[in-house]
């Protein structure tokens, strides 16, 4: 008698003895055993606390967007056996695994995880500029002014690398806070400023509260750079001084 003909009692009995690779195999090996193994392979992966196969398991099924099996692993408690479990999200961000960290958030997992340097996944998609996976973080309540170890914010990181797409998506957040400092007492203008990052200046000194006149720990604020950062830089900083209300609404420059 094939495999395939056994009773499902026996066919149970044998995969409670086998590997979750095996009991995989299986699964795929006709539309019965597909559905009489789901709940084994997930025992399976539960039991023996690989944490080889738990990762594979549960990236492969956020991978396809199966959120009834990641919903599964997850009330297994799969995340303790997860590699890097606590920094499974920002793991996925990293590796630009959109539909990963969208099943991810949707089952529940937290959106504030932090990695050893007390970046969160926002922190890591700001710094890699993807800015879909920005707004669908902000989406599932992400903190748009986290703070990393260095006390960086995702808008300072923004302003830093120049990414004026994902500083705008940061920038329509009711609760964000543009004078953020860091350890430093940097803010993301002085960051921008100092980068040469013009559209960035641009979005930041359109913000009705941006202050200017904040020091960094050297003693220097924004307007006192004036004169010292690239021409087209400096001609927004001035205008925004002498402007009448002191906020720029809308300037466009041509490209340097």
């Amino acid at each position: 008698m094939s495999f395939l003909n056994l009773p499902n009692e026996l066919v149970l009995k044998i995969s409670e003895e086998l590997n979750p690779p095996d009991v995989c195999s299986l699964l795929k090996a006709s539309h019965r055993l597909a559905i009489l193994l789901y709940f084994p392979l997930v025992d399976s992966v539960c039991r023996r606390g690989s944490k080889s196969y738990a990762t594979k398991a549960l990236h492969s099924a956020a991978r396809v967007r199966n959120k009834q099996v990641v919903q599964n692993l997850l009330d297994r408690g799969i995340l303790e056996n997860v590699q890097n479990g606590d920094t499974l999200l920002n793991y996925a961000v990293e590796r630009h695994s959109e539909a990963v960290v969208q099943t991810l958030l949707e089952c529940g997992v937290n959106a504030e995880t932090r990695d050893r340097y007390g970046r969160t996944p926002l922190t890591n998609a700001v710094d890699c500029g993807y800015e879909e996976m920005v707004q669908l973080l902000i989406d599932h309540g992400a903190d748009v002014n986290s703070k990393d170890n260095s006390e960086i914010t995702p808008l300072l990181i923004a302003a830093f690398g120049g990414h004026d797409e994902v500083a705008r998506i940061l920038l329509r957040a009711d609760d964000i806070d543009v004078n953020a400092q860091d350890r430093f007492c940097e803010t993301a203008i002085h960051y921008a400023v100092e980068g040469g990052h013009k559209d960035v200046v641009q979005l930041l000194l359109a913000q009705k509260d941006v202050n200017i006149d904040l020091v960094d720990y050297t003693g220097h604020s924004v307007r006192s750079l004036i004169g010292a950062c690239a021409p087209r830089i400096c001609e927004m900083l001035t205008e925004y001084v002498s402007s009448n209300n002191g906020v720029v609404t809308e300037f466009v420059y041509s490209s340097e």
